[in-house]
């Protein structure tokens, strides 16, 4: 199984040390550190989750279950800015035991599988409580429902089914908007909602128990990908997987962000094996049969592929034959479904959702205002330019940049995150999971900085909350949960205050 992890060690690291193969002594393998960490990350969690639930995300009154679906609007179970003060609580104990992990991970005093137990330990409250910070699954199980029931889900929003509860909990964003997900994802929404028999909670929990195991697989992938770069694993799990961001959206939340990304990571590390390029194209193929941003991943894959052929006839083969395998997964996809190519006419059409931390969104009000032009258009010339500038800076990096391959497409995903129409935190998990893979072992506090601030970015129960806060509670109020919060992050500044000592910032990467 290979040598035991020392500190300082970054490559070729196991899952399993002999320290657990042959002693049943464990606190070689959870060290006292580590039990700390693990409790005060579980605390964090218990307590995001509690006041998420106050705060709406679960239905007031019916004590009988862990949580219960709310209905549209919400209706908070308790007071609303106790119930947030308690959800941002326990995010920020849970960042501050996210750090902690990651400064023992750099040290080499904890192996994959501790971290692994860590992050299973975390997640359990998530799994058991109500989707935290979007109600985007509830959506998940409508559309579902509205394929089983055989609609056309490209031309038509769950309104269509009429009085079915399942449409309760759903934002009334969506009720009328088609999907726009590939046909993959509707294939499994169709299953979820078959086998679940319409329950919403159980559709929930489907796609929560869905989105873990892509999690996992992409956790593999990340895990493979750092390796293989001579990064830190054990740190590159920590940033990509551990982290509160990806904890609150994709396990609490269920998007389908953890399944597109078990195919696009895992089709990228597949693909780094020089005799497999096809195989890991073709599984990014897949992956944005789920959802389109990785189809990036098919490009990225490909185009360093046909420039190691020398001869002109042979790169233009290879072109070929990559772009025809791309459509040739995609469209399988769509025929094997029964969904063919309607998705592509759903997300050309479709009406972004006015997202208050969408960049061109902010960007085109700020131009309305000062120029008092039409907001429609200003908006719409504002996201299309989004859109551009990102495809400018993608096809700068894939055909100019020296980045590798793996780099540009982390920072090629991370710029349509950002610049799309409607960006949601979630969605910088596109770019994620492959830049901690590619920057594993080195200081990154701007990924650290900017994930961090993400998962604090977003209500427990939607934005629409923050109104409700507003119109009920005075300055002095607000100003009073704001310092309880800042005390609670002042307090912890000193939990892991013992454990500066080991501090590894430098970059312990293998040339």
């Amino acid at each position: 199984m290979g040598e035991a992890r020392r500190p300082h060690q970054t490559y070729g690291l196991p899952i399993l040390g002999p320290e657990v193969l042959y002693t049943a002594d464990i606190t070689s393998f959870f060290p006292r550190s580590l039990r700390a960490v693990t409790f005060a990350g579980l605390f964090g969690t218990v307590t995001l989750v509690v006041g998420g639930a106050l705060a709406g995300a679960s239905a007031p009154g019916d004590g009988g279950r862990l949580w219960s679906v709310p209905t549209v609007p919400v209706r908070p179970s308790a007071d609303l800015l106790t119930a947030l003060v308690l959800f941002y609580a326990g995010l920020i104990i849970l960042v501050r035991a996210w750090l902690r992990l990651r400064r023992d991970a750099q040290a080499g005093a904890v192996s994959v599988a501790a971290v692994a137990a860590v992050i299973v330990v975390w997640c359990l409250p998530l799994l058991a409580g109500p989707p935290l910070g979007s109600r985007d699954v509830y959506a998940y199980a409508a559309q579902g429902r509205l394929a089983e029931e055989g609609f056309d889900v490209y031309r038509q929003g769950p309104a269509a089914l009429g009085d079915d509860p399942v449409l309760d909990p759903v934002d009334p964003l969506y009720l009328d908007a088609p999907v726009v997900y590939g046909p993959v994802f509707v294939a499994i929404s169709s299953v979820v909602s078959a086998k679940t028999d319409g329950g919403v909670m159980l559709s929930v929990l489907a796609f929560r128990a869905l989105a873990v195991a892509g999690l996992f697989v992409a956790a593999v992938g990340v895990w493979d990908i750092a390796r293989g770069l001579g990064r830190d694993p054990v740190d590159a799990i920590v940033l990509a997987v551990a982290n509160p961001l990806v904890l609150l959206h994709l396990v609490s939340g269920a998007h389908n962000e953890a399944l597109m990304l078990a195919f696009l990571v895992g089709g990228v590390a597949i693909a780094r094996r020089s005799s497999l390029p096809l195989v890991g194209i073709g599984l990014c193929s897949f992956a944005a049969a789920i959802k389109m941003p990785a189809i990036l991943g098919a490009a990225f894959l490909a185009w360093p592929w046909v420039l190691e052929a020398r001869a002109l006839r042979a790169r233009a083969a290879r072109l070929v034959l990559t772009a025809g395998e791309a459509f040739v997964v995609i469209a399988l996809a769509g025929r094997l479904t029964g969904w063919g190519w309607g998705w592509v006419d759903a997300i050309t059409g479709a009406k972004p959702v006015d997202a208050y931390l969408s960049v061109t969104r902010v960007a085109g009000g700020a131009v309305q205002l000062l120029t008092g032009f039409d907001e429609v258009s200003v908006l719409a010339v504002a996201r299309l330019s989004g859109l551009v500038l990102a495809g400018l800076v993608t096809a700068w990096l894939l055909f100019r940049s020296n980045y590798p391959a793996t780099v540009a497409l982390a920072w090629s995903l991370l710029w349509f995150a950002v610049l799309h129409p409607t960006t949601q935190p979630w969605y910088l998990t596109w770019g994620l999971m492959l830049w901690a893979a590619t920057s594993a072992g080195g200081p990154n506090r701007f990924y650290v900085v900017l994930t961090a601030a993400a998962a604090f970015v977003v209500l427990p129960a939607g934005p629409r909350i923050g109104d409700v806060v507003l119109e009920n509670h005075d300055v002095l109020s607000l100003a009073m949960a704001a310092g309880a919060l800042g005390l609670l992050t002042l307090s912890l500044m000193g939990f892991d205050a013992g454990r500066r000592s080991t501090q590894v910032w430098s970059l312990r990467s293998r040339s």
